[in-house]
């Protein structure tokens, strides 16, 4: 799940121009389909949260992904781009980042949602998953790390699906 949330951190601003500028919320769930909440039809698994964020809020119903995995499809929303435009594609087995110590990630070039709200004077923060990369030329660097791609907080995972460890016949080592 990757929640990106953006609040209007100059309140005063707004207050005086009469202006309102709306907070965002956007949350992207991995294997979740369109009748898997209540709010679009599930009468099996109640999800009252979700349904009240549709209520308030926008309730999208056209849904559409770059890609059938995480790291380019997550590329392709948080830039806009086509996920082989922005490196994030591959035509190998693996086409989404498996270990935390794999170099590459998500080019620091790249305008993200986030750099585009911070010019309009929002915070932004990202919770959950990332999946786009953490470091590049050693392990620690951290310069494919949200924080460098225009989030002011992170709290979560660089990705997901760890089989790194273990000899349970999943693991990948």
């Amino acid at each position: 799940v990757l929640l990106l949330l953006a609040f209007n951190h100059k309140l005063s601003d707004c207050q005086t121009t009469g202006e309102r500028k709306p907070n965002i919320v956007i949350l992207i769930a991995d294997d979740l389909g369109i009748g898997d909440v209540s709010s679009f039809g599930n009468t099996s698994l109640i999800t009252p949260n979700i349904d009240r964020i549709g209520r308030e809020g926008a309730l999208l119903t056209h849904h559409v992904t770059a890609a059938s995995v995480c790291t380019p499809s997550r590329s392709a929303f948080l830039t806009g781009r086509y996920p082989v435009r922005t490196g994030m594609a591959s035509a190998a087995r693996n086409r989404v980042f498996l270990f935390v110590a794999a170099k590459g990630g998500l080019p620091s070039n790249e305008t993200t949602f986030a750099k585009v709200l911070k010019t309009q004077d929002y915070a932004t923060a990202l919770i959950g998953k990332w999946h786009l990369g953490n470091d590049c030329e050693v392990k620690g660097d951290a310069c494919h790390h949200p924080l460098n791609h225009g989030f002011d907080y992170f709290y979560g995972i660089p990705l997901t699906n760890l089989k790194d460890f273990g000899d349970d016949g999943e693991s990948v080592v």
